[in-house]
């Protein structure tokens, strides 16, 4: 059944109880089974009511055309076949910044790959401590120079060797890149400036490293 579908309904479409039931019946018709108003239900008809782009987010993962059905008739706004499409459609009719949607989505991947490193090493805190205080002084961005990675200026022309054996890159290198694309995103939301490199002059009796090279096998202490 297409999302443009018109629905036949007696129900209050204007109700929590009235779209719970439409849809729970319109489910119902299809499975053959008696209509039976779920928790489920009623929180669709909530989100619907209140313009929670979230809690509607089933209706994007392309296996629920009644759902979206349901949701043309109760809102007259129509829903397209894509998943992405009608994603972008819910967060405009929700009023929902798509930029604000990148950076829930960032912030969710972020966690993820924390708790991931927390289920396998100690002391993960401190690889969060040594990407945020290392944004703070102005590494910004990862980049690849020839077979390392850096964790550089805005320019890309100073970095922390992230390839370095006491880095363990390919365990924290994900966590630093996710870091920085949530700061990214804060940035381009107006939520915070981007901080901008300083380069520290060195005592003169010592030259300044072209590379700093931290040694996170003593910083962190995660365990490998």
């Amino acid at each position: 059944m297409a999302a443009a579908l018109q629905l036949p309904s007696t129900h209050d479409l204007q109700t929590v109880d009235g779209i719970a039931a439409f849809y729970a019946q319109e489910l119902a018709s299809r499975t053959g089974h008696a209509a039976r108003v779920s928790d489920y239900h009623r929180l669709f008809a909530e989100s619907i009511l209140s313009r929670n782009a979230y809690g509607l987010s089933a209706l994007a993962n392309g296996l629920n055309n009644v759902g979206k059905a349901v949701f043309s008739q109760v809102t007259g706004v129509h829903l397209p076949r894509t998943q992405s499409g009608t994603w972008a459609v819910i967060l405009a009719w929700a009023g929902v910044d798509p930029k604000q949607d990148e950076l829930r989505e960032a912030e969710r991947r972020l966690k993820v790959i924390f708790d991931e490193l927390s289920s396998r090493f100690s002391e993960v805190d401190r690889l969060a401590a040594f990407a945020a205080d290392n944004y703070a002084r102005g590494f910004v961005q990862v980049i690849k120079s020839g077979t390392r990675y850096l964790m550089a200026d805005a320019k890309g022309s100073c970095g922390l060797d992230l390839s370095i054996r006491g880095m363990h890159g390919p365990q924290t290198r994900p966590y630093i890149v996710a870091f920085l694309a949530v700061q990214k995103l804060k940035v381009e939301l107006g939520l915070q400036a981007e901080p901008v490199y300083v380069r520290e002059t060195p005592p003169q009796e010592e030259p300044a490293p072209k590379h700093p090279r931290p040694t996170l096998s003593e910083q962190l202490g995660m365990g490998f």
